[in-house]
Formats: C-alpha cells, structure tokens, sequence
C-alpha cells in the first residue's frame, strides 16, 4: 500500500489524476472530513469513530478495516504520521514546492475558490501554515521516505516514480491557477514568509538537492543506486550519527566524512540504527553510522557516499 501525502499547491491534483486513470487502481483519498473528495471508507473508518487523540486525529483509528480493503493506496492532505503505520517507508510518496510560491500560491487559491478576504500575511501568519511542509513530513526522517519529488520538475518527478514503482503514469495537469495578471508581492511580505518559513525553506534545499542526485545516477552509465541517507549531531556522545542504505539491495554504503582541511576518513553504515528498526528498514535495521567528534566542531565535516560522492543532508533527528 502506498502512501501519497499531497501538499497543498505542489500537483498533487495532477499525480492524483494521473493514478486514478487506471480504474483498478482503488485509491482511498483524505482530504478532511467535511471534503466531498475524501472517500466513504476514510469517513467510515477514520473520521466517525471516538479516538484517544481527539478531534484533529493523527494516527490510523482502525488499522484492521483499512487494511481488509487492501486500496493501491492512501492519497490526500494528510501528515505522513497519521498513516505510518499502514505503509513501509519506501511506498510514502510526495511533491515539495519551493516554500514562498507554495504559500502565495496557497494563497491565491483560498482567495478565488473560497473568497478568502484577508491579506496574504494574515493568511501565511496562521500556525498550521508556518513550516507546513516540515509538518506534513513530520513522522519519520525525510530521506527515508521512499521518493520525493519536485513540482517545479514534475515531468522528471513522474519518469522517476514510474521508474522507481514500475507504474506507467501519464503527465497530466490538474488545478492549475488561471493564466492572468496577479498583484506583485511587496519586498516586505516576501521577506516576513522567508523569516517564518526557514524551516521549510531548508527542507526543500536539502530536497532539492537529494532530487538532483537521484537523477544524476539515473542517468548514469551503468545506472548507480541512489541512497537514502542523512546524519545529525548528538550532543550527549559527541558524534555524528546517521543512516544510509539503498532501497533496492541489501549491500551496505560506504561513508566518506571529510573534514574542511581536506582530509577524508571513512566507515560503513552497518551499525544497528534505531529508526531503522522501528521502521522495519532492511532485515535487520542495521543502515547506522556514528563517528566521535572529541570535541570538534560538527560544522567542519561534511558527509558523501563513498562510491558516487552524492552528498548526506544535515538532519535534526
């Protein structure tokens, strides 16, 4: 079962459209409970039964009657989080957006379909919109998720997935705004959503760039495996901790960490990892990595595959 988590704003009405082409395909959506898109069966077994977490629920109610329906996936405005539980990691698919056109075009949105009569500011100012992206990710690291892509290079966003799901899915484009003349955002607003968004605005970075790479190898001769990977500072050891392996293959990466002087030492992620054993992440979890600073600074390493040089984004995990 897959897990299609669609951001505002970033095609997910275009990837729906595409998925739903194949009529076997049985597609159960969340977009909320009072939104006529959300299906009968998420309203039956989601949103109509009392649970612990209280109205604005963000864990499956009743795993058992979801997974009896055995549907090609789960697809709607939801946090990952909710329904973890249900899919592996590697089926949890999304689009990102670059964060301050997201939001202004979010914006737009709520102001011609649902006559929203605030200013943009007002609008981006509210809690769940800050960050929004961070949190509909929120559940597990990122990297581990099986493939994000990026609206703004959907067309090679949907060859990957086809590629990488061994789907057949044809582009289409879906809830587009209508061509015509917008007001010019003011230097001022633009720099309050940076300021409000920089968590969002480092994720789709460190996205971005991972995307960049994973098209790289693909295009690649031999094709190279691309890694799912990512590492932290843990004050409490001093270390640097992470993970990386290859969804495809049991082989384990090689690391390189190379330091600002120049100089580079290495090692293999085949420690035992907690997140990936609570994830189920290969046979045995063991995808981790740690090396002791003694005291250095983590902002003088900078962490590579060691056989493609595709670069480990820096995570707060």
């Amino acid at each position: 079962m897959f897990l299609f988590c669609h951001i505002p704003k970033t095609a997910g009405t275009s990837l729906r459209v595409s998925l739903e082409q194949d009529t076997s395909r049985v597609l159960l959506n969340d977009y909320g409970v009072d939104n006529q898109q959300t299906s009968l069966a998420i309203l039956k077994h989601q949103y109509a039964l009392p649970s612990a977490f209280g109205k604005d629920v963000e864990a499956v109610r009743n795993i058992e009657a979801l997974n009896a329906l055995q549907p090609f996936g789960i697809y709607g405005h939801v946090p990952v989080q909710r329904y973890l539980s249900l899919v592996e990691l590697d089926k949890v698919v999304s689009f990102v957006r670059e964060p301050i056109s997201r939001i202004i075009s979010e914006y737009r949105h709520v102001v011609r379909i649902n006559k929203y009569k605030h200013d943009l500011l007002t609008f981006a100012n509210q809690k769940r919109l800050i960050n929004s992206m961070s949190k509909f990710l929120n559940g597990a690291p990122w990297p581990m998720f099986g493939f994000i892509g990026l609206s703004e290079q959907y067309t090679d966003s949907l060859k990957l997935i086809n590629r990488k799901y061994d789907l057949h899915l044809s582009e289409r484009s879906e809830n587009m705004a209508p061509s015509k003349s917008v007001a010019q955002i003011s230097e001022q607003a633009l720099e309050m959503l940076n300021q409000l968004n920089q968590k969002d605005i480092k994720l789709y970075n460190d996205i971005a760039q991972q995307f960049a790479w994973r098209v790289r190898l693909n295009d690649s001769d031999p094709c190279s495996s691309f890694v799912h990977g990512g590492y932290s500072y843990n004050s409490k050891s001093d270390a640097l901790n992470g993970f990386a392996y290859v969804a495809s293959d049991d082989l384990k990466v090689g690391i390189e960490v190379r330091h600002t002087s120049g100089q580079s030492t290495y090692m293999s992620a085949d420690r035992s990892f907690g997140l990936g054993r609570r994830f189920n992440i290969k046979q045995d979890g063991k995808i981790g990595f740690a090396m002791p600073l003694k005291g250095r600074s983590p902002n003088e390493f900078s962490l590579f595959v060691k056989s493609t040089q595709q670069p480990l984004p820096f995570l707060s995990l």
